[in-house]
């Protein structure tokens, strides 16, 4: 079974190494290894050229955004089953082995855990949920789910509208039409956070959270205190962190 695995990269010098070394180091014999560029302008394909002989195709020209970028790279995999692993992500060894051996054969989207990667160094667990309860909030690690190729080509791709969300929109979509999903307790692929430190970022993931909820269903009203409620959380958390 081939499988597929894209990294989507834009000026990543500092982080794409381990992301590339993380794959290319998997124990799994047949990878194919995507690599989609939006034409970096720091040392990021020069990194990425020192291990040109373990990619299978690289990608480098400017995109419209992650979504585009996600959906160029889906479009040039020919494995049965795709992973996502971005450019400050990192899979943890032997997480394709593994995949491969407890995926059944029904099964559409296989996700797992992962673990926080903090700033300091230190890490934490990831711990996905209930796929169904994606209708309220994301409860799946992106980097530790994989799905299959015939799920994009029945499903549709990711929406380039959404510039924060769009996991979880596509995720949401599959399970509202009807795809299979197969939860594992394996711990898959490594995190890094810091991503929404930004205020104006997080106000961009807040406004699609609802959007996306209100569109599949959920009680605009329960929506908006949901949302409060999140936000809410994170500012304690900020506040107490310091």
């Amino acid at each position: 079974m081939k499988i597929s695995i894209i990294t989507i990269t834009y000026n990543s010098e500092k982080t794409i190494e381990e992301t590339v070394k993380s794959v290319i180091d998997q124990d799994y014999p047949d990878v194919e290894y995507i690599i989609v560029d939006g034409q970096s302008k720091d040392c990021t394909l020069q990194i990425i050229e020192k291990y040109s002989s373990h990619i299978s195709t690289l990608i480098s020209e400017p995109d419209r955004g992650i979504c585009d970028a996600f959906n160029k790279g889906i479009a040039n995999a020919t494995g049965e089953i795709i992973g996502i692993i971005n450019s400050d992500d990192m899979l943890l060894p032997g997480a394709i082995s593994h995949l491969v051996s407890v995926i059944k054969p029904e099964t559409e989207i296989l996700y797992g855990h992962g673990r926080r990667l903090f700033n300091d160094g230190h890490t934490e667990p990831y711990l996905a949920g209930d796929y169904r309860k994606l209708t309220h909030q994301m409860t799946l690690v992106h980097p530790s789910t994989f799905i299959r190729r015939t799920a994009y080509d029945k499903y549709g791709l990711f929406d380039l509208k959404y510039k924060g969300c769009m996991d979880r929109e596509l995720l949401l979509r599959m399970y509202k039409s009807g795809a299979v999903f197969q939860k594992d307790d394996f711990e898959y692929a490594i995190y890094r956070m810091g991503g929404f430190s930004d205020v104006q970022f997080r106000d961009v993931i807040s406004r699609e959270r609802e959007e996306i909820s209100i569109k599949y269903g959920q009680n605009p009203l329960l929506v908006k205190m949901h949302s409060v409620l999140i936000n809410a959380k994170y500012w304690v958390k900020k506040t107490i962190r310091g």
